[in-house]
């Protein structure tokens, strides 16, 4: 598996029992295929790779290098919904590939997991979630679309702070791992109650509606226009300061050194920022791998999301400019 990586991804493996052990992938968070060579083995039966951010990997190389030697390819798209590099679209050369729809789409719930035809299927999805559980997590998208309003009839500055605050930042400090580093949250750990469960009819409702076009071009306008602006906002460096055609960028995400304390600032000021993967799995300790570390440490995730637009991109740059460091924080602005 990739060592930059969010923590969940990996729980179920080791759930079932399986060995994990990680392979590089550089600050630009592109595997690394001579150290993956180096790495597999005789043992070895499945390779993982992830497509951060909406940008594809080289997978066309991973593929026929796995293939020679019999082992399994899963993609992971969850975070490229709608991405189709070079005209195809990303996912369609594992042997197995998921994809998350709540990252990319404003839905409670729900994923998919794709695998040949010709493979048999013995899993159970039948089982929808409890009416409490989408509600529970509907109510950030209800505040979103509120929040919104209030923006759109004049009202959103008279709000209190905490009615605007995001929840995009952790409230509180994390436990350590044995290596010393913050764990991720208890909930990003496998919980085999949910392996059954499939999307709510509340976003198979929502899915049916969605005009993908229409998210693509959003976000790619999105992400080129806050990108452009940030060419001039100091300690701040995208990841990708280059927008490939086919991609449909999942955030904007860019390095800095002091993200913890610019995420809080910007989440009081109603920004959706988030401190990308900040926490790490309990069971390993990434000492072999630096540029890991250096991402789940240094990656701000800034929202460019399809129901955002000009005035909201202006507003989101304006915000980061002051949040920085030297800047007085403020509260002011439109909702993001």
């Amino acid at each position: 598996m990739p060592a930059y990586n969010c923590g969940s991804e990996i729980d179920p493996f080791l759930a079932y029992g399986l060995t994990v052990s990680f392979y590089r992938v550089d600050r630009q968070a592109k595997l690394d295929m001579d150290d993956l060579r180096r790495r597999v083995t005789g043992r070895t039966r499945c390779v993982y790779v992830t497509h951060y951010f909406g940008w594809p990997q080289p997978v066309e190389t991973l593929v026929e290098f796995c293939r020679s030697r019999g082992i399994r390819v899963i993609e992971d798209c969850a975070l490229s919904l709608f991405s189709d590099p070079q005209g195809h679209p990303l996912g369609r050369l594992g042997d197995a590939v998921i994809y998350s729809f709540p990252k990319s789409l404003a839905v409670p719930d729900g994923g998919a997991l794709t695998v040949p035809a010709d493979e048999a299927w013995e899993g159970d999805l039948g089982q929808k979630p409890l009416l409490r559980s989408t509600a529970n997590a509907m109510l950030p998208l209800v505040k979103r679309s509120v929040l919104r309003l209030c923006d759109r009839v004049g009202v959103y500055r008279l709000l209190p702070e905490q009615a605007v605050r995001s929840r995009g930042a952790r409230s509180q400090e994390a436990l350590l791992t044995s290596a010393g580093l913050p764990e991720m949250p208890a909930s990003y750990y496998y919980d085999r109650a949910i392996e059954n469960l499939t999307a709510s009819r509340v976003t198979r409702c929502l899915l049916r509606r969605t005009r993908r076009e229409t998210v693509i071009r959003r976000r790619r306008a999105n992400y080129a226009m806050l990108c452009d602006a940030l060419q001039e906002a100091g300690d701040v460096r995208p990841l990708y300061p280059e927008l490939p055609a086919g991609v449909c960028p999942l955030c904007l995400p860019v390095a800095m050194s002091d993200r913890e304390a610019v995420c809080r600032r910007l989440n009081e000021m109603g920004i959706g920022a988030i401190s990308w993967w900040a926490g790490y799995h309990r069971a390993f300790d990434w000492a072999d791998h630096p540029e890991a570390r250096w991402l789940k440490d240094s990656v701000l995730a800034l929202p460019i999301h399809q129901q955002l637009g000009e005035i909201e991109m202006r507003h989101i740059t304006a915000a980061l400019r002051r949040a920085l460091p030297g800047h007085r924080r403020a509260h002011t602005g439109t909702f993001a």
